[in-house]
């Protein structure tokens, strides 16, 4: 794999009472040895040092019973309050080694008048419970319209916008999220999310925008993200070294996208032909990856394109002279690709920004 650049314990009482004799400890009792008190080695001592003992097993035994119907008790009255119905968001949750209650709304009723629709209340509900860790620091529940909550954007009760950046939100983006049909922007960067990017992240079409960058995500990008075709950026950036794979081969039916980001991660094999069908790009950064081969000379069809960085890789060949058309280009970096070679047309003179450090590139 590529080497990336980037930046007090309650005393077991049943062992006490139960452990053999010879694992007892031979020192007098506390109790029996008050002082000056003379003790007789005789039959009454010893029927006073046992009901002395069985006294204490009494007392121990019970207080063990009392322990146990408490816990019973307890249980009994948890479940005594429960309804027919369950809370949609009520949940409790454990952080930082401490036990937090969070308990904002028994149900979706309880929300203001027109808040949410009812199938976006459901959906909310659902990804709350789903994702118990991400209610403290988010603070959400404070209100009762979720519309004023941090980083939620609702437009005529419906949720259109999470925009979650920079939260120390932790465990794993659960699966519920893909529940939140009129979701335009879903902007999870810089947080410590884990795990695999969920396949149910597809069912949210009308998805514009899409970023999950600077997390420690794992496994491959999911071939369903290619139902998102409204989606005009992508950003998987610095995402998890656990994150690699090839580009979906879906990804380039998105003819809508204007920046696509995939950058240190690990993302493997070439840069495909199809690269050429996303003609509305501006933005196209696949840099510090594992790509190799050449290329593409399809790439000369991404006329809009301001910004192309492939930068840090592994890739060779000759540089396509179709590269040329670009004369939108501010921006050009393939820097530190050793096995690629060649001279840049003279319509990318312009270009401000160049980078070939690293390249056979004259």
């Amino acid at each position: 794999m590529k080497q990336f650049k980037r930046p007090d314990a309650q005393p077991d009482l049943n062992y006490i009472v139960d452990r053999p004799t010879a694992m007892r400890s031979t020192a007098p009792h506390p109790i029996m040895e008050a002082p000056h008190v003379k003790h007789d080695s005789g039959p009454v001592s010893r029927r006073n040092a046992i009901v002395i003992f069985g006294l204490i097993a009494f007392i121990v035994g019970a207080a063990i019973v009392a322990i146990a119907n408490s816990g019973t008790s307890e249980q009994q009255a948890s479940n005594s309050t429960g309804t027919s119905e369950p809370a949609a968001i009520s949940t409790t949750t454990q952080l930082a080694g401490t036990v937090a209650t969070a308990q904002p709304f028994l149900e979706c009723a309880t929300f203001a008048d027109g808040a949410l629709t009812p199938e976006d209340c459901i959906a909310l509900a659902s990804l709350i419970n789903a994702a118990p860790r991400w209610i403290e620091p988010l603070e959400w529940g404070y209100s009762d319209d979720p519309c004023v909550w941090s980083g939620v954007v609702c437009e005529d009760g419906m949720l259109t916008k999470l925009i979650l950046i920079n939260r120390d939100l932790t465990s794993e983006i659960p699966p519920e999220i893909g529940n939140l049909p009129n979701l335009r922007e879903l902007d999870l960067g810089v947080n410590q999310l884990t795990g695999e990017i969920p396949r149910e992240i597809g069912n949210l079409t009308n998805l514009e925008v899409l970023d999950l960058s600077s997390n420690q995500l794992t496994g491959e990008i999911p071939p369903e993200i290619g139902n998102l075709t409204d989606l005009e950026v992508l950003v998987i950036d610095h995402s998890g070294t656990g994150l690699g794979g090839e580009i979906p081969s879906e990804v380039f039916d998105l003819t809508s996208l204007e920046r696509l980001i995939i950058a240190s991660i690990d993302l493997r094999g070439e840069i495909p032909p199809e690269i050429g069908n996303l003609t509305n790009l501006r933005t196209l950064a696949l840099t510090d990856n594992s790509l190799s081969g050449e290329i593409p000379s399809e790439i000369g069809n991404l006329t809009n394109l301001d910004t192309l960085v492939l930068t840090d890789n592994s890739l060779s060949g000759e540089i396509p002279s179709e590269i040329g058309n670009l004369t939108n280009l501010v921006t050009l970096g393939l820097s530190y690709n050793e096995e690629l070679h060649g001279v840049l047309p003279e319509e990318l003179a312009a270009v401000q920004s160049l980078g070939i450090s690293g390249t056979n590139i004259g």
